[in-house]
């Protein structure tokens, strides 16, 4: 088995901690793959397979911020679109569009900045900056101004992680949860409970040039869940329980 990829942030090492415990239960019907993409949108915290067949694991820290996905923004048009389609986009766009007066303002002030070959030409989300423009329009409040949190189904949280071909999620403090199906049947709930979905304007990645560090930034739609309508019987933090869920094909 490939060595775990070291992560410096707490929801990695909950990840490692999980991968080091499953692995130690020793299990046949199990085997951890490579997490050599796991720092990527579409990565898998926990990989393994399950009687050969892939069984991805999505695991997060309690209250941690969950996948999503992106909103577009043409300036010109003042019109959104989605990076991912799900299910309740129009609900989604419809809360972006108040937004549209402070996202205007952060482009302006955006525009205003130097260098102008960064800058002037910037037309609405994606976007890119330098490090010293996100720091002046960050200590002006124009980003945190952008910012919003709408109660949402939680219908949003399976199907953004559906569409990676994941149906379960571990939550530290709460348990093992199904999301939006079961296919190995395992003996645990589906996830429920307070949704919300929140926007930001989000920098990431980028390079290093003449104009220092200059990183690219969307209008990120990220999930967080509030409270669970209840606790899962079971965690994968707990050896015994992991012998439990992979000792056995549920599916028989």
């Amino acid at each position: 088995m490939a060595a775990p990829m070291v992560k410096q942030n707490g929801g990695a090492a909950y990840e490692d901690r999980l991968c080091k415990t499953i692995s130690e239960c020793a299990l046949p019907a199990i085997v951890l793959l490579p997490r050599s993409n796991v720092s990527s949108n579409t990565g898998v915290d926990v990989p393994l397979t399950f009687f050969g067949t892939n069984l991805p694991i999505e695991a997060k820290l309690k209250g941690a911020q969950m996948s999503g996905t992106s909103l577009r923004y043409n300036r010109g048009t003042q019109s959104f679109t989605l990076v991912k389609e799900v299910k309740d986009s129009d609900l989604l766009i419809a809360a972006a569009q108040v937004k549209i007066p402070v996202l205007n303002a952060y482009i302006d002030a955006l525009k205003q900045q130097s260098p102008p070959e960064i800058h002037a030409q910037i037309s609405g989300i994606p976007l890119k900056a330098t490090k010293t423009a996100r720091s002046i329009l960050k200590a002006a409040g124009l980003q945190a101004a952008c910012e919003e949190k709408i109660d949402f189904p939680i219908s949003f949280l399976h199907e953004i992680h559906n569409k990676k071909g994941t149906y379960y999620i571990q939550i530290e403090g709460l348990g093992f949860f199904s999301l939006g199906g079961n296919p190995f049947n395992l003996p645990i709930p589906e996830l429920a409970g307070r949704f919300r979905v929140e926007f930001r304007i989000g920098y990431a990645g980028g390079s290093i040039g003449p104009h220092g560090h200059v990183a690219h930034a969307g209008f990120r739609v990220q999930g967080r869940l509030i409270s669970s309508s209840e606790k899962s019987p079971y965690t994968l933090d707990n050896p015994e329980h992991v012998r439990i869920l992979f000792g056995k094909d549920w599916r028989v």
